[in-house]
């Protein structure tokens, strides 16, 4: 992953993100941030710590897989 710094946050993206239009995480207090790169004067989607780390559990677990 790489960072890059807009305002008091730090935005991550996977290193993988050739193209630019990535999707872009930070933390700011306990609020997590996501955006699209390609996108940022829409404003990021914020959601608390706790509902974060479960969609995190559900990706690592395949419950969105096809």
């Amino acid at each position: 992953m790489s960072g890059s710094e807009v305002g008091s946050e730090v935005w991550w993206h996977s290193s993988h993100c050739a193209d630019g239009l990535c999707v872009e995480v930070a933390v700011q207090d306990s609020v997590v941030l996501v955006r699209q790169s390609g996108s940022t004067e829409e404003g990021p989607l914020a959601f608390s710590m706790s509902a974060w780390r479960s969609f995190i559990h559900s990706v690592k677990d395949g419950e969105f897989d096809h």
